[in-house]
């Protein structure tokens, strides 16, 4: 019990370092929106 509750632990700090890397990218993109603006609709269009 005790090495999955480990394991369990050191997952979280993966997924949170993990979402900062992709916060810190998404800013840099937003960034680089603005200088092209049209990429914005592909941008939506290539998620959905």
């Amino acid at each position: 019990m005790t090495d999955r509750r480990s394991s369990g632990r050191g997952n979280e700090k993966a997924v949170l370092e993990n979402a900062g890397k992709l916060i810190r990218s998404s800013l840099q993109r937003r960034g680089q929106k603005r200088k092209w603006k049209g990429d914005h609709a592909t941008h939506h269009a290539a998620i959905r």
